[in-house]
Protein backbone atom coordinates (compact mmCIF):
# COMPACT_ATOMS: atom_id res chain seq x y z
CA UNK A 1 0.00 0.00 0.00
CA UNK A 2 1.45 3.56 -1.58
CA UNK A 3 1.39 6.24 1.55
CA UNK A 4 2.43 9.97 0.86
CA UNK A 5 5.81 9.61 3.01
CA UNK A 6 6.73 6.49 0.42
CA UNK A 7 5.81 8.27 -2.41
CA UNK A 8 8.99 10.03 -4.82
CA UNK A 9 9.08 13.51 -5.96
CA UNK A 10 7.31 12.34 -9.33
CA UNK A 11 4.24 10.91 -7.88
CA UNK A 12 2.30 11.27 -4.75
CA UNK A 13 -0.59 9.18 -3.50
CA UNK A 14 -3.24 10.93 -1.28
CA UNK A 15 -5.08 8.65 0.37
CA UNK A 16 -8.43 9.13 3.27
CA UNK A 17 -9.00 12.34 1.42
CA UNK A 18 -12.33 14.17 3.21
CA UNK A 19 -15.35 13.65 0.67
CA UNK A 20 -19.68 13.90 0.68
CA UNK A 21 -22.33 12.06 -0.13
CA UNK A 22 -25.35 12.46 -1.36
CA UNK A 23 -28.75 11.43 -0.92
CA UNK A 24 -28.34 8.58 -3.86
CA UNK A 25 -30.11 8.84 -7.07
CA UNK A 26 -33.08 7.08 -5.57
CA UNK A 27 -33.41 9.30 -2.44
CA UNK A 28 -37.27 9.49 -3.72
CA UNK A 29 -37.95 6.05 -4.30
CA UNK A 30 -35.85 2.29 -5.22
CA UNK A 31 -37.91 0.21 -6.99
CA UNK A 32 -36.36 -3.71 -6.95
CA UNK A 33 -37.32 -5.56 -10.14
CA UNK A 34 -37.33 -8.95 -10.76
CA UNK A 35 -37.23 -9.48 -14.65
CA UNK A 36 -37.63 -12.75 -16.51
CA UNK A 37 -34.66 -14.47 -17.96
CA UNK A 38 -36.42 -14.76 -21.78
CA UNK A 39 -38.05 -10.96 -21.01
CA UNK A 40 -36.96 -8.69 -23.76
CA UNK A 41 -39.22 -5.46 -23.08
CA UNK A 42 -39.83 -4.66 -19.19
CA UNK A 43 -36.55 -2.56 -18.59
CA UNK A 44 -36.81 -1.39 -21.74
CA UNK A 45 -40.73 0.12 -20.61
CA UNK A 46 -39.21 0.93 -17.23
CA UNK A 47 -36.87 3.28 -18.44
CA UNK A 48 -39.47 5.58 -20.47
CA UNK A 49 -41.60 5.24 -17.43
CA UNK A 50 -39.25 5.70 -14.67
CA UNK A 51 -38.02 9.20 -15.05
CA UNK A 52 -38.67 11.02 -11.88
CA UNK A 53 -35.81 12.85 -10.27
CA UNK A 54 -35.01 10.65 -7.12
CA UNK A 55 -36.76 7.17 -8.29
CA UNK A 56 -34.45 4.67 -9.62
CA UNK A 57 -35.00 0.70 -10.66
CA UNK A 58 -32.60 -2.05 -9.84
CA UNK A 59 -33.42 -5.51 -11.48
CA UNK A 60 -32.52 -9.01 -11.12
CA UNK A 61 -33.06 -11.94 -14.48
CA UNK A 62 -34.67 -15.16 -12.82
CA UNK A 63 -34.40 -18.13 -14.45
CA UNK A 64 -37.10 -18.92 -16.22
CA UNK A 65 -38.52 -21.37 -19.43
CA UNK A 66 -39.12 -19.58 -22.77
CA UNK A 67 -42.05 -21.89 -22.84
CA UNK A 68 -44.91 -20.60 -21.23
CA UNK A 69 -46.81 -23.15 -19.30
CA UNK A 70 -48.30 -23.51 -15.77
CA UNK A 71 -45.70 -26.14 -15.13
CA UNK A 72 -42.97 -23.97 -15.92
CA UNK A 73 -44.47 -20.66 -14.59
CA UNK A 74 -44.67 -22.63 -11.13
CA UNK A 75 -40.67 -23.30 -11.44
CA UNK A 76 -39.93 -19.65 -10.60
CA UNK A 77 -41.65 -19.66 -7.42
CA UNK A 78 -38.92 -21.36 -5.31
CA UNK A 79 -36.38 -19.22 -7.05
CA UNK A 80 -37.65 -15.46 -6.01
CA UNK A 81 -36.42 -15.33 -2.83
CA UNK A 82 -33.15 -15.53 -4.30
CA UNK A 83 -33.44 -12.98 -7.16
CA UNK A 84 -34.56 -10.90 -4.75
CA UNK A 85 -31.95 -11.21 -2.47
CA UNK A 86 -29.44 -10.00 -4.90
CA UNK A 87 -31.08 -6.63 -5.52
CA UNK A 88 -28.45 -3.97 -3.75
CA UNK A 89 -28.00 -6.29 -0.84
CA UNK A 90 -28.03 -4.40 2.47
CA UNK A 91 -29.54 -1.49 0.83
CA UNK A 92 -32.89 0.07 1.35
CA UNK A 93 -35.70 -0.94 -1.24
CA UNK A 94 -39.09 0.53 -0.93
CA UNK A 95 -40.87 -2.00 -3.05
CA UNK A 96 -40.09 -4.92 -5.02
CA UNK A 97 -42.00 -5.99 -8.15
CA UNK A 98 -42.31 -9.25 -9.98
CA UNK A 99 -42.54 -8.98 -12.98
CA UNK A 100 -44.37 -11.69 -14.63
CA UNK A 101 -48.65 -11.58 -15.01
CA UNK A 102 -48.56 -15.24 -15.57
CA UNK A 103 -47.02 -16.20 -12.93
CA UNK A 104 -48.44 -14.07 -10.40
CA UNK A 105 -51.57 -15.65 -11.24
CA UNK A 106 -50.63 -19.26 -11.08
CA UNK A 107 -48.38 -19.25 -8.28
CA UNK A 108 -50.88 -16.58 -6.22
CA UNK A 109 -50.07 -13.08 -5.31
CA UNK A 110 -49.59 -13.50 -1.77
CA UNK A 111 -46.90 -16.48 -2.03
CA UNK A 112 -45.17 -14.57 -4.60
CA UNK A 113 -45.04 -11.73 -1.64
CA UNK A 114 -44.28 -14.45 0.64
CA UNK A 115 -41.01 -14.96 -1.34
CA UNK A 116 -39.96 -11.70 -1.91
CA UNK A 117 -39.99 -11.06 1.87
CA UNK A 118 -38.13 -13.93 3.13
CA UNK A 119 -35.12 -11.75 1.29
CA UNK A 120 -36.48 -8.65 2.15
CA UNK A 121 -38.96 -8.80 5.55
CA UNK A 122 -41.48 -6.34 5.20
CA UNK A 123 -41.27 -4.93 1.69
CA UNK A 124 -44.27 -3.49 -0.15
CA UNK A 125 -44.21 -5.98 -3.20
CA UNK A 126 -46.58 -6.18 -6.03
CA UNK A 127 -46.70 -7.41 -9.50
CA UNK A 128 -48.81 -6.78 -12.83
CA UNK A 129 -52.11 -8.86 -11.88
CA UNK A 130 -51.34 -6.34 -8.80
CA UNK A 131 -51.57 -3.57 -10.52
CA UNK A 132 -54.42 -4.24 -12.79
CA UNK A 133 -56.28 -4.76 -9.96
CA UNK A 134 -55.87 -1.49 -8.36
CA UNK A 135 -56.79 0.04 -11.72
CA UNK A 136 -59.77 -2.10 -12.05
CA UNK A 137 -60.97 -0.53 -8.51
CA UNK A 138 -60.23 2.91 -9.45
CA UNK A 139 -61.97 2.99 -12.51
CA UNK A 140 -65.19 0.56 -10.45
CA UNK A 141 -64.26 -1.77 -13.51
CA UNK A 142 -65.64 -5.48 -12.49
CA UNK A 143 -67.02 -6.69 -16.68
CA UNK A 144 -63.06 -7.11 -17.69
CA UNK A 145 -62.13 -8.02 -21.08
CA UNK A 146 -59.04 -10.45 -21.07
CA UNK A 147 -56.29 -10.78 -23.62
CA UNK A 148 -53.19 -12.74 -23.62
CA UNK A 149 -50.61 -14.42 -25.21
CA UNK A 150 -50.48 -17.76 -23.40
CA UNK A 151 -51.70 -21.43 -24.23
CA UNK A 152 -55.29 -22.69 -23.21
CA UNK A 153 -53.98 -24.36 -20.20
CA UNK A 154 -52.79 -21.08 -18.69
CA UNK A 155 -55.43 -18.74 -19.93
CA UNK A 156 -57.93 -21.27 -17.99
CA UNK A 157 -56.23 -20.33 -14.92
CA UNK A 158 -55.80 -16.60 -15.92
CA UNK A 159 -59.13 -16.41 -15.73
CA UNK A 160 -60.24 -18.78 -12.66
CA UNK A 161 -57.59 -16.64 -10.78
CA UNK A 162 -59.43 -12.71 -12.11
CA UNK A 163 -63.17 -14.12 -11.17
CA UNK A 164 -62.08 -15.85 -8.10
CA UNK A 165 -61.18 -12.13 -6.83
CA UNK A 166 -64.27 -10.66 -7.81
CA UNK A 167 -64.61 -9.81 -11.34
CA UNK A 168 -66.23 -10.85 -14.52
CA UNK A 169 -64.90 -11.88 -17.63
CA UNK A 170 -67.57 -12.26 -20.37
CA UNK A 171 -64.96 -12.53 -23.65
CA UNK A 172 -61.58 -13.55 -23.01
CA UNK A 173 -59.29 -13.18 -26.00
CA UNK A 174 -55.46 -15.07 -26.95
CA UNK A 175 -52.96 -15.30 -29.44
CA UNK A 176 -52.67 -18.67 -28.08
CA UNK A 177 -47.94 -18.14 -28.36
CA UNK A 178 -46.24 -20.57 -25.55
CA UNK A 179 -43.27 -19.19 -26.31
CA UNK A 180 -41.68 -16.35 -24.65
CA UNK A 181 -39.83 -14.91 -26.68
CA UNK A 182 -42.08 -14.92 -29.44
CA UNK A 183 -45.10 -13.43 -27.52
CA UNK A 184 -42.32 -10.52 -26.73
CA UNK A 185 -42.92 -9.08 -30.18
CA UNK A 186 -46.45 -9.78 -31.16
CA UNK A 187 -46.81 -6.34 -32.71
CA UNK A 188 -48.82 -3.21 -31.20
CA UNK A 189 -51.03 -3.30 -34.20
CA UNK A 190 -52.09 -7.06 -34.25
CA UNK A 191 -52.92 -6.38 -30.25
CA UNK A 192 -54.94 -3.22 -30.83
CA UNK A 193 -56.70 -5.38 -33.92
CA UNK A 194 -57.38 -7.92 -31.17
CA UNK A 195 -58.59 -5.55 -28.48
CA UNK A 196 -61.05 -4.11 -31.29
CA UNK A 197 -62.52 -8.03 -31.23
CA UNK A 198 -62.67 -8.25 -27.76
CA UNK A 199 -64.56 -5.13 -27.03
CA UNK A 200 -67.12 -6.25 -30.04
CA UNK A 201 -68.34 -9.16 -27.66
CA UNK A 202 -67.98 -7.39 -24.69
Amino acid sequence: MLSEKTATSEFRYLSNLPFETDAGIAHEAAIGLIVLATDQTMEHEFRQIVRKPGVAFYESRIPNSAQITPETLREMEALIADRTEVILPDLHLDVVAFGCTSAAMVIGEEQVFAQIRKARPGVACTTPITAAFAAFDALGAKSIGVLTPYSDQVNQQVREYIEKKGYHVPVFGSFNEEDDRIAARITAASIREAIGKIVKYH
